[in-house]
């Protein structure tokens, strides 16, 4: 799950920070795919510190809960 959230976070700040909506003077868009902008790497990132609260499910068995790729795993983008 670290891994999930730390790829959250690296998707966050390549969306606050690297990804621009270009137009050119026709309205045409210019920035429709990964390759006209900047996709952070490692090194773009800065060291995440994780931590954990355990709240158990009272709607599963176990209490077990799951994180998937929805929009609760990613950084807010708010760097502009």
């Amino acid at each position: 799950m670290d891994g999930q959230i730390q790829g959250g976070v690296a998707q966050g700040i390549g969306t606050a920070l690297y990804e621009h909506a270009i137009y050119d003077e026709n309205g045409q868009f210019l920035t429709g795919s990964l390759m006209d902008y900047l996709v952070p790497t490692a090194a773009d990132v800065p060291r995440v510190e994780i931590g954990h609260v355990v709240s158990p499910s009272p709607y599963t068995p176990g209490g077990i809960k799951g994180i998937g790729e929805g929009r609760g795993d990613r950084s807010t983008g708010s760097g502009r």
